[in-house]
């Protein structure tokens, strides 16, 4: 029974492409990064986030830039970020162990992984949109900036659906 076992997982490693290997491990530390970010999150108070915005307001009355709209929307970003704080910790940590699962499917050459993989990302995405203030230059850069991300690590995985059942 444990030769079956070895000879079974030696041939799923041997089936496997190392470029799917390396994404998933990639995914798996991107994963583990954003549920502790959110538990870490979920941990500070209130208190502290307005204290911490509080300072940031200051610095950014402070320079020099400070009637910069880009500026302001720095602030308004924080500010919408901060009240959304628990909401969206929560919905993202959800979101994010969901992706760890499904990263283990494609690991496993489990073809399924892949599309709950794509709608979790947009999800993310979506999840952003909606609780970030519109129109910002801050909201744009991040939603662009995760929206690549995510967009090239899809069409990684997506190249290698062919190996996947």
């Amino acid at each position: 029974m444990e030769e079956n076992l070895d000879l079974e997982y030696n041939n799923n490693v041997s089936e496997r492409p190392t470029f799917i290997t390396v994404l998933c491990i990639l995914s798996w530390i991107y994963v583990t990064f954003s549920v502790l970010s959110s538990l870490s999150s979920a941990f500070t108070s209130q208190e502290d986030l307005e204290e911490q915005l509080e300072i940031s307001r200051a610095q950014i009355e402070e320079s020099p830039m400070a009637s910069n709209d880009m500026m302001q929307d720095i602030i308004a970003f924080s500010e919408k970020t901060m009240e959304h704080n628990k909401t969206t910790n929560l919905i993202g940590m959800i979101l994010m162990l969901i992706q760890g699962a499904a990263v283990y499917m494609m690991f496993k050459l489990n073809k399924i992984g892949f599309w709950i993989y794509l709608l979790v990302n947009v999800s993310l995405i979506g999840v952003t949109a909606y609780f970030v203030p519109w129109p910002n230059v801050m909201s744009s850069m991040t939603i662009i900036f995760s929206s690549l991300i995510a967009i090239v690590f899809i069409i990684l995985y997506g190249v290698n659906l062919k190996h996947m059942k």
